[in-house]
């Protein structure tokens, strides 16, 4: 008997259970700073932290109202960023708070 590997089980499982976006979800705020790394600098990733995700808003505390300009003029190649690699539309607004 062969052994069968339990990755296809699982995505069946979290799909049919209706999760599979609860747990990208949950790596969002995780992906912020990967993604403002690459877009920006180090710079960017000390001024600003996102703090929360729910229902397609990500909330990201920002270090001053200069810092939060330049974000919210980045802010929909910054979503497409960010949900391109996570691999669905989950990010549909970002809102930023000083």
């Amino acid at each position: 008997m062969a052994l069968i590997g339990l990755k296809p089980f699982l995505n069946q499982a979290v799909n049919r259970a209706g999760i599979d976006k609860n747990i990208k979800a949950a790596g969002i705020c995780d992906l912020w700073d990967k993604i403002i790394f690459e877009m920006f600098d180090k710079v960017f990733i000390e001024k600003c932290k996102a703090i929360r995700f729910k229902d397609g808003v990500l909330v990201v505390a920002v270090l001053g109202s200069v810092f939060a300009q330049e974000l919210e003029m980045q802010k929909y190649e910054i979503m497409e960023a960010i949900n391109k690699e996570v691999g669905i539309n989950i990010v549909e607004r970002i809102k930023f708070e000083i």
